[in-house]
């Protein structure tokens, strides 16, 4: 987590409700992107550098093949064998890498068929990549002026012919979106910072819009509307399928609020705020406690925020106040009041132990910082960057 340097980096232990400070990046890594490796190291890539973090021996190694790269507002994701897709980007909108991190070497680029800045990249089921809007450098008349033009188009990648093909296109054009795999193998994209040309004056806006993709198909259909129009928010998939979204800037400004997604019921629940409004932050499910979310900011990007909130998750007796199965330690919330608890708590979807089937993320990022050490096993990241 970010102390107040773009070098600096800590470890949570959520059973202590401590941090442990680690060795800084030997280099500022300002809005930077990471993934954990399949050897349990991570990638961290900015604008200019990349780095590897190793935790069982709390260093930092440079990745000479990545220098000089220059991938800002690119989305970094972990393949089916262990390489790194790295998408887009300010300077190279409109092509691909491939990093091995096992041999060091990276793969010449790959055509995109869309230049995108800032898109989303789902790692699908069957093991091919969604990128999904992001923007890219358009012209709008009625300002006669060049535009950065959120987009509603999608592409998929397929690792096996290191090939991209067209896949259908969202309703919405949206950058600053968050896209999460759903347990059915569907993508739910929500949010996100959209334009209306025809508000000619004002043509940006802000967008509650959410829809599902489905792989199969191919094809995109509109889901329940968020509560909250966002951008920069995080959307995180808990155990149970449901997604929790927080946070994010919308038209006011920075947000507290924070929602959850029911895909089975096409149906968004409000949640008690976060005492902190924040956006550019990160939020991990941590087996047997919650969601933790941290870091981020509340106003500029230079000034980052160095608080952590938990949302206990199967942690609340029977008869308390809830507003979700997923708070309740029997999992089940009855007009709004836990239900009974029959299980002895054993084995349900937070448990620590239970949870290590269902590979849930287990580390922390905050404003390009890497933060490591939750239990569990973390899953091929998203390859979404939701912090985006």
């Amino acid at each position: 987590m970010a102390t107040g340097t773009a070098r600096s980096a800590a470890r949570f232990d959520a059973a202590a409700d401590a941090w442990t400070p680690l060795t800084a990046a030997p280099v500022d890594l300002w809005d930077a992107d990471a993934v954990r490796l399949a050897d349990g190291r991570w990638l961290a890539l900015d604008a200019s550098v990349a780095v590897v973090y190793d935790p069982s021996a709390d260093v930092w190694l440079d990745v000479p093949a990545l220098a000089g790269t220059h991938r800002e507002q690119a989305t970094l994701g972990l393949l089916p064998d262990g390489d790194v897709l790295i998408v887009g980007g300010l300077q190279s909108p409109k092509t691909s890498l491939r990093f091995d991190p096992g041999t060091g070497t990276l793969a010449d680029a790959r055509p995109l068929g869309q230049a995108r800045n800032s898109p989303t990249a789902t790692a699908l089921a069957d093991g091919r990549v969604l990128a999904a809007g992001g923007w890219r450098w358009g012209y709008l008349v009625a300002w006669d002026s060049e535009i950065q033009e959120p987009l509603a188009s999608a592409e998929r990648y397929d690792p096996a012919t290191d090939t991209w093909t067209a896949a259908a296109a969202m309703a919405t054009p949206r950058e600053r979106h968050a896209a999460t795999l759903l347990a059915s193998g569907e993508v739910l994209v929500s949010g996100g910072h959209s334009i209306d040309v025809a508000l000619e004056q004002d043509p940006f806006l802000v967008t509650a819009s959410a829809e599902r993709y489905d792989p199969v198909s191919d094809s995109w259909a509109p889901a329940a509307a968020l509560h909250e129009a966002r951008f920069d928010h995080t959307a995180t998939r808990l155990p149970s399928g449901k997604v929790l979204v927080a946070g994010g800037r919308g038209a006011g400004g920075v947000l507290g609020s924070v929602e959850v997604y029911d895909p089975t019921s096409d149906t968004w629940t409000l949640l008690p705020p976060m005492s902190t409004p924040r956006w550019l932050h990160t939020a991990t499910f941590v087996p047997g406690y919650g969601v933790v979310i941290a870091g981020g900011t509340s106003g500029s990007i230079t000034s980052p925020l160095a608080s952590v909130e938990l949302y206990p998750l199967g942690q609340a007796e029977a008869g308390a106040a809830c507003s979700i199965d997923d708070e309740c330690v029997s999992d089940a919330c009855v007009a709004g009041a836990c239900g009974s608890d029959d299980s002895g708590g054993d084995g349900g979807p937070f448990d620590c132990a239970a949870d290590r089937a269902n590979t849930w993320p287990d580390g922390i990022g905050t404003l390009g910082l890497v933060g490591l050490g939750l239990c569990g096993i973390r899953r091929g990241r998203r390859i979404t960057a939701s912090r985006r």
